[in-house]
């Protein structure tokens, strides 16, 4: 076959084999980039949820330990004004346990854990309201005996 300057010849030099070479390797070493971006934007979205997770377990507990303080101050001074804050914490505690919860969705490890720490806090709270009843003592005597009971066992 001879050669007619009609016909078109594709030869390529080492330049442009390096060139596709060097293309190849970017568009690779791209693809691999973006993976791992990817990978660490949802590594640090988890990160980001177990943070606000923890955080609404220790507000939580301590909404606990204010309700606790509220209970103590009605019955050193009988002041009702302490059942407010008694009263406002429990609900705030449960509503930081609810958010918690939420948070775990697909964990059902720690939303199992949720929901028994919301047990826990119930009897707590159940506890702390029961002992502020004025009521026969040894009604109330038997009955924080038997919630006592039934915190330790759950």
């Amino acid at each position: 076959m001879q050669y007619t300057p009609h016909m078109k010849v594709f030869r390529f030099t080492i330049t442009e084999y390096s060139f596709l070479a060097f293309f190849a390797i970017l568009v690779l070493v791209s693809y691999l980039s973006f993976q791992r971006i990817d990978g660490l934007i949802k590594s640090s979205e988890l990160v980001s949820r177990s943070s606000t997770i923890k955080l609404k377990l220790e507000q939580a507990v301590s909404y606990m330990k204010d309700a606790e303080t509220g209970q103590r101050g009605y019955l050193l001074t009988q002041d009702s004004s302490y059942l407010t804050p008694f009263y406002g914490a429990i609900a705030n505690c449960n509503l930081r346990l609810r958010q918690a919860d939420s948070l775990c969705y697909d964990d059902s490890i720690q939303h199992r854990n949720i929901q028994e720490l919301q047990t826990l806090i119930a009897v707590r709270s159940d506890f702390l309201t029961l002992a502020m009843r004025p009521s026969d003592t040894t009604q109330s005597t038997s009955e924080l005996t038997a919630y006592l009971g039934l915190a330790r066992n759950t």
